[in-house]
């Protein structure tokens, strides 16, 4: 192993440098009342903290801040700092700010994780990670009326399933079944789709030519190109509900 030995000088250089922040910036835009907000997203270069502060402040009152990425580049990279929008997509900004807007109407969700075949995906499959006694609350429902006579069976609450009917009593399985979550899925893709492209999936999005000869693609790979190149977002679908729940606190009754 080769040593490298540097001077005082040299050493001192390197620690007390200033280098540039930059940052992946998410911002909504509300035009008015009763117009869409728009949503944009920037890589930005500031030369110390204290601009970055200036520059927050300068934003006019219909641009919020949303989402903040901090990017870091090792020193080998800053001749040359090259930072890709899929790059800054990898980090997850826009899973982010979809689970913010899916707690403005689901506020009982904890967090939630996007399960996506890059290479030839049109779906994104959602998997909700959700608090079962602040459901239970947020809805005045209870869990099966069973469950307090053999206690036994509270366990089954802890258990992921594919629809919430399975942690209700009888009387209000019809309100969480495919229709509640076909309601999730439209609420979720009508947010989703309005995100930046370097903020969400799209579909086929690293599809290649190899991919359509190796895995005997059925039709044209023009086709196939043509749907990348759109870069039309994926749609999102409900995959399963993860439940944390405290039992010493599950109520059968509601009033």
């Amino acid at each position: 192993m080769k040593k490298y030995i540097l001077t005082e000088e040299q050493l001192t250089r390197v620690l007390t440098e200033e280098r540039p922040i930059k940052k992946g910036v998410a911002i909504k835009f509300s035009p008015g009342k009763g117009e869409d907000p728009v949503y944009q997203s920037h890589v930005l270069e500031f030369k110390d903290e204290q601009e970055w502060q200036d520059y927050k402040k300068s934003l006019p009152e219909k641009k919020e801040i949303i989402g903040v990425i901090d990017i870091k580049e090792s020193i080998s990279e800053k001749k040359n700092p090259v930072i890709s929008e899929s790059e800054v997509k990898r980090v997850d900004a826009g899973k982010k700010l979809l689970l913010r807007h899916i707690k403005d109407e689901y506020p009982f969700v904890i967090d939630i994780d996007i399960n996506y075949e890059k290479k030839y995906g049109t779906f994104g499959y959602v998997s909700f990670k959700f608090n079962l006694n602040k459901f239970y609350d947020f809805y005045n429902v209870t869990p099966p009326k069973d469950y307090e006579k053999f206690d036994f069976l509270l366990p089954n609450l802890e258990v992921e399933g594919l629809y919430l009917f399975r942690y209700v009593d009888d009387e209000y399985r019809n309100k969480f079944g495919t229709e509640f979550n076909q309601e999730l899925e439209n609420y979720m893709n009508d947010f989703y789709m309005r995100l930046p492209e370097n903020m969400r999936y799209s579909k086929f999005e690293d599809f290649s030519s190899e991919d359509f000869e190796n895995e005997n693609f059925r039709g044209d790979l023009d086709f196939y190109k043509k749907w990348q190149n759109e870069k039309e977002p994926v749609e999102l679908k409900t995959d399963n509900f993860i439940p944390v729940v405290d039992l010493t606190k599950i109520k059968f009754w509601y009033g």
